[in-house]
């Protein structure tokens, strides 16, 4: 399927963790995603990390190793 193929992605029905390099379903944002809510995400390029905040609440870094030289980076939420 395209989680484990492509990209890093939240599935805001229960705030889970899929990406390209191996996680599957894993723990993420704690909860599901209501109406109205807030979801930030930060792209830190010389980490290599993706972190979120939801409703101004820090998740913490959930993605590591995130390589992204050889294409551009955009916000999916599924």
């Amino acid at each position: 399927n395209n989680y484990s193929q492509c990209g890093w992605y939240v599935y805001i029905r229960d705030g889970t963790l899929f990406s390209q390099n191996g996680v599957s379903g894993r723990p993420g944002l704690g909860r599901p995603i209501q109406n109205n809510d807030v979801i930030e995400m930060k792209y830190d390029k010389n980490e290599k990390t993706i972190r979120f905040s939801v409703n101004g609440t820090e998740c913490g870094n959930f993605f590591r190793n995130v390589n992204q030289n050889n294409y551009d980076l955009f916000p999916a939420f599924d």
